[in-house]
């Protein structure tokens, strides 16, 4: 008798710890999916990668943004969660934007250009291989090992660069640069330990928020931009050219957002003003405190002083202007878009492919985004007409 209540006692106490488990999952997927911020929500969907730094999990069928997203065993966005196509006759390289970020994979514009242009079905036409996060650095690099599997493709659409501007990412910080950051191959496990369970997303992250306040880490560094401009250049020529050795024809897709007010030269020069600042004494520190509250867009000001405290061992103080810095790090990298379009479409003349400006062409109009970086169903559209648009003409002019 003693022996079967004792089974019962601990039947009991596992069928507990699994309600309330189930409980505690059930109310942080509420809480991931209507109050996180779009930093938590992608550590539902991604995994690390030893040599991509990260991608999308394989296997996915759940709903992200109010959309239901499918990925195949290798991580690649589907229609239907089916293997992705072996023989595309488009394929898409891009960021969140281009793998369609609160947006059907058949209302992207890369589904409706090749539904337009190709008498298949998607999964037979389309590749698109864009990642949410993914830098040039990170593209160049998924290109390399596919390229030889995708070699009869015929067209290509490049969107990177929104990512290139930033200087965190989205599956971990870190404050160097991607030619840095991924020099070496190393997988995360841990991270996709923690990932596996919305409860532990969201405890990992406070967490981590409570312990920097007494741990400085890699806050004694300044943070650099992901991809600098120059090299984000010189990735997409290389890619663009290695493409067109194999074939295949090539339209740059240029960032858009909705903000207004972020795109003046005087920025990026206040912002050079600011880098070429130092902070050795409490009066360089007051001033730049000012410069902060001035020009709160110009994180970099926030970044100082976070560098200041942390070499200090003031790590409570550094964290809370390391978190301003990163706060307004989204304007920073909008006042940057246009120089970056500019660039990519001059690039885009040198090597005689067409341009799609469709920073331009959306003009930061709200109603044709999902929120102020990523278009919505009516901007892919857009996106979409402009692209046969431009491959029409270039056909006539060939």
């Amino acid at each position: 008798m003693k022996k079967s209540n004792k089974i019962n006692n601990i039947i009991f106490s596992f069928l507990a710890i699994f309600i309330w488990i189930a409980l505690f999952e059930g109310l942080s997927f509420l809480w991931l999916k209507n109050f996180g911020n779009p930093f938590l929500q992608t550590k539902r969907i991604l995994k690390s990668h030893a040599y991509l730094g990260w991608i999308a999990k394989s296997g996915l069928d759940l709903e992200f943004y109010d959309t239901q997203v499918f990925t195949d065993q290798d991580g690649i966005r589907t229609h239907d969660g089916e293997p992705h196509s072996k023989y595309p006759n488009l394929v898409t390289l891009g960021p969140s934007s281009a793998f369609g970020w609160g947006v059907e994979y058949s209302q992207t514009y890369s589904s409706l250009v090749a539904q337009k242009l190709f008498n298949k079905e998607i999964g037979d036409s389309l590749l698109n291989l864009s990642q949410i996060g993914h830098s040039s650095f990170q593209g160049a690099r998924l290109y390399s090992q596919v390229y030889e599997d995708i070699s009869e493709a015929q067209i290509f659409l490049i969107a990177y660069g929104v990512n290139d501007l930033d200087r965190f990412r989205f599956f971990y910080a870190s404050p160097l640069k991607d030619s840095t950051e991924f020099s070496k191959t190393k997988s995360r496990p841990g991270l996709d330990i923690l990932n596996q369970s919305n409860f532990l997303v969201i405890t990992s992250f406070y967490l981590n928020r409570w312990l920097s306040r007494f741990y400085c880490g890699w806050m004694t560094e300044l943070p650099q931009q992901r991809v600098p401009l120059e090299e984000t250049v010189q990735i997409q020529t290389e890619l663009i050219r290695q493409i067109q050795k194999n074939g295949g024809r090539v339209v740059l897709v240029g960032t858009p957002h909705s903000y207004h007010g972020y795109n003046s030269n005087d920025i990026l020069d206040i912002e050079n003003d600011i880098k070429a600042k130092k902070i050795k004494n409490k009066e360089q520190l007051t001033a730049m405190l000012k410069l902060a509250e001035t020009f709160p867009h110009q994180t970099m000001a926030f970044y100082k002083v976070m560098n200041y405290y942390a070499k200090r061992g003031k790590c409570r103080k550094a964290h809370d202007f390391f978190r301003k810095g990163q706060l307004n790090e989204p304007y920073r990298v909008v006042a940057r878009i246009n120089e970056l379009n500019q660039r990519l479409k001059q690039l885009s003349r040198d090597l005689k492919i067409p341009f799609i400006d469709a920073n331009h062409l959306l003009l930061q109009n709200k109603s044709l985004f999902v929120d102020p970086v990523h278009p919505n169903t009516l901007g892919h559209k857009k996106i979409a007409d402009l692209i046969l648009e431009r491959l029409k003409l270039e056909d006539l002019n060939e």
